[in-house]
């Protein structure tokens, strides 16, 4: 029995063309996994959605009390952070990249509310304080996607006593540079936000400790109750409130109706007025009218 040897051909790949190769692959990586989350996120939004009705029905008929409401609470929770989680890593990935600077400390990240979503033309700014009294070191404005990107200049900013003209010895040994330590802030400094017209920006308590050549990242949640711009994001415009047993119009928000101060797990979206009506839901006074409403 004769076997056929079957000839094989060689393909050169060129230094050039490796190099192209394997500078793409980390982006198409995070170009797959950004589509990865924007599909888990369709699919965690549909889910919340389906929850949170299945919460405010099993809640008018048992009462939130019930075993049954309680457990299907709990799931609408873990899907609520899960859809926040999948939206922040998306943008995460999806964050533009920026270059380091050799004489400045960079942060850059995401503003978002309580659900997720953007917050755009808000101010974020770096504090020497933690409170946000003091004068701003460095402010920006996000954009409509809520992205930051802020640049403290450390040079100009409490520099540590830099090491002696001659290079010193430290115990192990070492030579420490002359210039290892001299943007390295010695305070730490907070991050805040503050939008519209709100006296005192909200603040991250969690401490950042700035040094020169290095590029930080962070997300903050505004969830300040004053904000007139956070509406209902979903594709229904009627919110309802399980707290108070209210349905709103988001079409006709007036400033009275505190939807943004609405907790993500007593929000209820429905399809139409007779279908929250049925499970013992009112019409707000503000936004439906007086005449509408019961209370």
């Amino acid at each position: 029995m004769t076997q056929n040897k079957a000839s094989t051909s060689k393909t050169r790949i060129s230094a050039d063309q490796l190099a192209e190769v394997i500078a793409g692959s980390a982006q198409r990586a995070d170009d797959l996994r950004g589509r990865g989350f924007g599909a888990l996120s369709n699919l965690k939004r549909a889910k919340l959605v389906q929850t949170r009705f299945e919460y405010a029905r099993l809640a008018a008929r048992h009462g939130e009390e019930d075993a049954l409401t309680r457990s299907v609470g709990r799931k609408m929770s873990v899907e609520h952070h899960s859809l926040v989680a999948s939206r922040s890593e998306q943008a995460r990935i999806e964050a533009p990249r920026i270059e380091r600077n050799a004489d400045a400390w960079q942060l850059h990240g995401y503003l978002r509310d309580q659900d997720g979503y953007p917050r755009s033309r808000y101010t974020v700014a770096l504090y020497p304080d933690p409170e946000g009294i003091e004068t701003a070191l460095a402010s920006a404005r996000t954009n409509s996607t809520g992205y930051f990107q802020l640049s403290l200049a450390l040079a100009q900013q409490q520099p540590q006593q830099a090491a002696d003209a001659t290079a010193a010895q430290d115990s192990s040994g070492g030579n420490i540079l002359p210039g290892a330590a001299q943007f390295i802030r010695q305070a730490p400094i907070y991050l805040g936000a503050q939008g519209g017209k709100q006296a005192v920006p909200f603040m991250d308590p969690r401490a950042l400790v700035p040094a020169a050549n290095v590029i930080a990242y962070r997300d903050l949640i505004f969830t300040s109750e004053g904000d007139t711009g956070s509406q209902c994001h979903f594709a229904s415009r009627l919110l309802g409130n399980s707290a108070s047993r209210e349905l709103h119009a988001t079409d006709n928000e007036k400033r009275a109706c505190h939807l943004a101060a609405i907790r993500p797990d007593h929000r209820v979206y429905f399809q139409s007025e007779a279908q929250a009506e049925k499970i013992g839901y009112d019409f707000c006074g503000h936004c439906f009218g007086k005449e509408r409403s019961k209370r």
